[in-house]
């Protein structure tokens, strides 16, 4: 979900390409993302931590078809793969000549991964500067250290206000 909130919070930056997220095996989802694409012009990243998670492969082999079609064995420069060291979609990177493997350190929790290659690298392909976003990210990480007074603490702030708003 994290390159859906980036590119909600952040937008695409004039010249870089949209991101679409293609998050359910609903047909009438993946109809919607078919008639937004052009599959020969488009780069489809396909992520998935342990590489096996069967609706991102399913993904991959229908629109990897799809391109293979348009565009016979170059097919895989279309793909890139964001996934652990060692996970089966390691295997299909090599197996189909896709563009790019990103491999993420395996110590990071999928719910903990919005700062990782799962995140970043979709931020940076729709125009995020991702260097600035780290950067903020570790100053907010630092307020939020142990011995940090209150009043400093953004994370204890943001909590205090949402529950202020709630009552």
């Amino acid at each position: 979900l994290a390159p859906l909130v980036m590119r909600a919070t952040f937008g695409v930056k004039k010249g870089y390409p949209d991101l679409i997220v293609l998050d359910s095996t609903d047909p009438d989802a993946l109809r919607s993302v078919e008639k937004r694409i052009n599959p020969s012009k488009t780069l489809f990243i396909v992520s998935s931590k342990s590489g096996t998670t069967i609706e991102p492969l399913s993904f991959f082999e229908y629109f990897y078809a799809n391109v293979k079609v348009l565009l016979g064995e170059g097919a895989g420069e279309n793909f890139i793969a964001i996934t652990d060291a060692g996970s089966a979609l390691e295997g299909f990177y090599r197996k189909y000549s896709m563009r790019r493997l990103f491999t993420n350190p395996s110590d990071i929790g999928g719910r903990y991964s919005a700062l990782s290659y799962f995140g970043l690298v979709p931020a940076a392909l729709c125009g995020i500067d991702v260097g600035r976003l780290l950067y903020f990210a570790s100053r907010a990480s630092l307020s939020m250290q142990p011995g940090v007074r209150a009043v400093e603490n953004r994370g204890l702030m943001l909590s205090a206000l949402a529950k202020a708003a709630s009552v």
